[in-house]
């Protein structure tokens, strides 16, 4: 898996210093770490620098330090959870920065758009015809003992003379 001949370019201090860094730091893809990490199983050199940049790190922030203790650590002050309150929440400068007038406008145009897309939203199709649901005026359920064909007899009354109909249901097959 690991190639010894390609180990060479990797003998460079500059480097090793700055894959040790990002190594350190999870910087790198994850290509780059799988390789970062054969590296430093075929040579055991590597971990000196990756505890440099470690001890490096660990100045900066103490609480990443494992030896530390945290009697040492100073505790910040209150103003400066104030601040760090502030900058996160925006409080006061954003109460103060609120304009009065962006929910009147706001919901005026709202009303305004929807005053004026309503009518083309509802508006029914022109070319459907509501046809009138009459009862049936005479409903006749025919059957018999020797027939297992059922079946029903509708008549519907017109307005005027001669549209009356007369309709024959039958039982469907398979219900």
């Amino acid at each position: 898996m690991f190639d010894k001949r390609n180990s060479k370019r990797y003998q460079t201090p500059q480097l090793r210093e700055k894959l040790a860094g990002e190594y350190v730091l999870g910087t790198q893809t994850s290509r780059v770490r799988r390789r970062m990490e054969a590296l430093i199983k075929a040579d055991p050199t590597w971990w000196v620098h990756i505890e440099q940049w470690q001890q490096h790190l660990s100045d900066l922030n103490p609480s990443s330090d494992l030896n530390a203790s945290t009697n040492t650590l100073k505790k910040p002050s209150k103003r400066v959870w104030t601040n760090i309150a502030n900058s996160t929440f925006r409080l006061g400068k954003r109460e103060k920065s609120i304009r009065w007038w962006w929910l009147p406008t706001g919901m005026a145009f709202s009303l305004f758009v929807g005053i004026f897309l309503q009518p083309t939203l509802t508006q029914p199709p022109s070319d459907i015809n509501i046809a009138e649901v009459r009862p049936a005026s005479y409903l006749a359920m025919m059957s018999s003992d020797t027939q297992t064909n059922h079946f029903a007899l509708v008549a519907y009354q017109g307005d005027k003379p001669g549209q009356s109909s007369l309709r024959m249901q039958k039982k469907p097959l398979h219900g």
